[in-house]
This record gives structure tokens, C-alpha cells and sequence, in this order.
């Protein structure tokens, strides 16, 4: 019996992280052997751009029948004898396919939780409204009860913070310790060590070569505190005169009016979108990354891929008291300034002032930072733990995996 890995990528392929975190790790699998199958569920509109290279996302599962269009692609196989693991991105994704193990019993699902899909969907709820309606309560309760389900019945679970899984399995006292495993959201730190070889050649092609930059890097969602780190950044003008801003996001027109707005100069700030393929190229011209969230269980068992990004870029990060695997990074590794608060600039001002000497260290900054990346973020040291797994369960299922 022949064993077929399958990656379900159930937020599709337009997800932003889709490159760093799903492409990236299954092409360094195949380097090491291991082949796998990629599978997106695509919104509806998206599918039909391209059906024949992926599955539409029926919303919310609706009478399953994600799970029914998965279980037919999965057929052949199946029913063939073979062994088929998948690894499905997202606790939904999880849900979505466990249904099958039911049907089929050369099944195995691995879990990626990227965060607590339940308490993400209030956060983005109350951002525009005070409650949620009765029915936002029911869907709630559905992604808490489906949760509970993948902890207890997927074959093995990967989090992407070392709170995430105390945190899961103190809310599921009869889950099995041994299926969890611990990979944070990682980066390919070769390919930022390219562009850190040319960072003063584009710092001078970007003009910005004698300025200290401070980067942010992401979207404009309010949980990223956008509009929290430009009046910050407005603030620390007055203690670095040569303070740059370089925003990169995909919501420009929206960033550059809210620097405006705050009084951040034209000359003092650049901000546009950057392929995935050339964003090292503009990260590592940066000298301080902004990584600002307010104190919320969401933020505090995550793991922003931009951490690891900021690291491997050689910058110095300004944070807040609010993810737990930051915290205990930057405390260990000195790869950053955890500022107190961020209500009352002034209070702060000597926390930042020692944070602006660190950033201008350049080099030892640089090696302090590449150094954290390389031995906590890099996909060549959390690559082995993923073909770990995938070997482990062909094992289950008797059989080697299909190189």
C-alpha cells in the first residue's frame, strides 16, 4: 500500500502568507524527498478563474460539502488501497476533512492551527459592532465545538506557538500530549542573508542610506495597530530627526493618508506594494521593525510570520507586552525593545531611547537578530519535524511514503 500526502490550503491560494508558509516548506519537503499534493478550496468567485486547478470553498461547509468535494478528489486513492494523510491548514480546514476518517480507515489528518479561529472570528466582529447577533453566537459556538473535535481526533496537531499548545491542552484535558508539535510561522532565512549581502547598495538606490529607517510591514487590519505605530513613529521624530518610515503593504493609498494626516512629512516616508518574490530586498533596509498589538488572547498564542521576517532581516523590533513567544524571545535573545505601554509616548521615552541606540548599532544589531532567525524561524530547521510527522503516520498506515 502506497501512502499519498495531501496539502489542504482551505483558505485558498490568495491567502498572504500563502508563498512564506505553505509553497516555501513544501518545495524544501520535496528537496528532502517527500512529495506532496496541493489542494486550495478557493472562494466561489475565484474558482471559477481557475477550476480546473483547485476546489470552490463552500462557505461555512454548508451540508458538507467541502468535505464531499475533498472525499471525491480523494477517491481514486482511497478506494485503490492507498494510504492518504492530510495536512490541512486551519482548525476549519482540519474540520472539514475529519468526516472522512469515518468513511475510510487508511486516513490520516494532521492539524496546522495557525491561531484560535473562534476568538479571531469575535475580534473581527466587534471591530465594527459592540455584540454579536444570535446567529454570529451560533458560528461561534460551531468553531468552538469543531475545535474541540480536530484536538481530540486529528492524528497529530502543529502550533505555531509553545502557549498555543499549553493553552489547548489545558482546555482539553484528555487530549494526547505526544500528537502536538511545535513550528512556528518560519522563514526561508537564506533568502533574506542574500539581500542582507546587498542592503547597503539598496538602501542607496531607495536615497535612504543615511536615514535610520523604521519599517512596518502588513496590512491595515486594526488588530495590526496601524494607526497606533504611525503616531508612534511621529513621536520617536522628535527623538531621531533622521527618522524614516517604510511601509509595505498592499493598502498604500490608505497608510500614506494616515501619515499625512498625522504629520509625517512626504520626504520622510515610503510606502507601496512589494511582490513576494523582492520583499527581503526592501525588508532588510530597515533598521527597526514595528511589531505594536494590543494585550488580547488572540495576540498572545500567536505568531506573526513578520516576526521571524523582521529577524531574519537583521532588524531591531519594537513590541508590546502582548504575544508570549515575542516576550520570551526578545528577552532571551536581546532582539528587541518590549516598550511598556503604548498610550503615553512620553512615558516611555527612555525605553525608546535605548531601543534607538540598539537600532544603530548596525552590524552587531544585524548579526544579534539573523542569529535568533537562523535558530528559532528558519524553514531549514522546522522543515525535519514536518517529514517527521508525515513519515511517522505512513508508518501508521504501513507503508512508506510515495517519493
Amino acid at each position: 500500500m502506497n501512502t499519498r500526502i495531501y496539502y489542504l490550503a482551505y483558505y485558498g491560494s490568495k491567502e498572504p502568507v500563502i508563498e512564506s508558509q505553505v509553497l516555501v516548506p513544501l518545495r524544501k519537503l520535496k528537496e528532502r524527498g517527500i512529495e506532496t499534493h496541493l489542494i486550495f478550496l478557493e472562494n466561489i468567485g475565484d474558482w471559477f478563474r481557475r477550476p480546473f486547478v483547485s476546489l470552490p470553498r463552500i462557505p461555512r461547509n454548508f451540508l458538507f460539502l467541502n468535505t464531499f468535494l475533498v472525499g471525491l478528489l480523494l477517491l481514486k486513492p482511497l478506494l485503490n488501497g492507498e494510504g492518504v494523510i492530510i495536512h490541512a491548514r486551519g482548525l476549519q480546514g482540519a474540520t472539514c476533512v475529519l468526516p472522512l476518517k469515518k468513511l475510510f480507515k487508511n486516513i490520516r489528518v494532521i492539524c496546522d492551527i495557525r491561531g484560535l479561529e473562534a476568538a479571531e472570528y469575535e475580534y473581527r466582529i466587534r471591530e465594527t459592532r459592540e455584540t454579536l447577533s444570535s446567529f454570529q453566537q451560533c458560528w461561534q459556538s460551531h468553531l468552538e465545538k469543531g475545535t474541540r473535535s480536530v484536538v481530540q481526533k486529528a492524528d497529530a496537531l502543529f502550533c505555531v506557538s509553545r502557549e498555543m499548545k499549553t493553552y489547548f491542552l489545558n482546555q482539553n484535558p484528555s487530549a494526547d500530549a505526544s500528537k502536538w508539535e511545535y513550528i512556528p510561522c518560519s522563514v526561508d532565512v537564506g533568502s533574506f542573508s542574500k539581500s542582507l549581502a546587498l542592503r547597503g547598495e539598496k538602501r542607496k538606490q531607495l536615497k535612504i542610506d543615511a536615514r535610520l529607517v523604521f519599517l512596518y510591514a502588513g496590512s491595515m487590519n486594526a488588530w495590526q495597530l496601524p494607526e497606533k505605530t504611525v503616531q508612534l513613529f511621529r513621536f520617536i521624530q522628535s527623538l531621531q530627526p533622521n527618522a524614516y518610515f517604510l511601509g509595505l503593504t498592499n493598502d498604500g493609498k490608505v497608510l500614506s493618508d494616515l501619515l499625512l494626516k498625522s504629520g509625517v512629512r512626504p520626504q520622510d516616508f515610503m510606502v507601496q506594494f512589494v511582490p513576494h518574490h523582492d520583499i527581503a530586498n526592501y525588508m532588510v533596509c530597515g533598521d527597526v521593525g514595528f511589531l505594536l498589538r494590543d494585550k488580547h488572547i488572540l495576540n498572545f498564542y500567536s505568531c506573526p510570520t513578520k516576526f521571524g521576517e523582521y529577524l531574519a532581516s537583521g532588524l531591531h523590533i519594537f513590541t508590546t507586552p502582548a504575544i508570549a513567544d515575542v516576550v520570551e524571545m526578545i528577552n532571551s535573545e536581546k532582539t528587541g525593545t518590549i516598550l511598556s505601554q503604548i498610550k503615553e509616548f512620553n512615558a516611555i521615552k527612555e525605553e525608546l531611547r535605548k531601543g534607538l541606540e540598539a537600532a544603530a548599532l548596525t552590524e552587531k544589531r544585524i548579526a544579534i537578530s539573523v542569529r535568533a532567525a537562523h535558530q528559532y524561524f528558519d524553514w531549514e530547521a522546522q522543515v525535519p519535524k514536518i517529514k517527521k510527522w508525515y513519515l511517522k503516520l505512513s508508518e501508521n498506515l504501513a507503508s512508506p511514503p510515495t517519493l
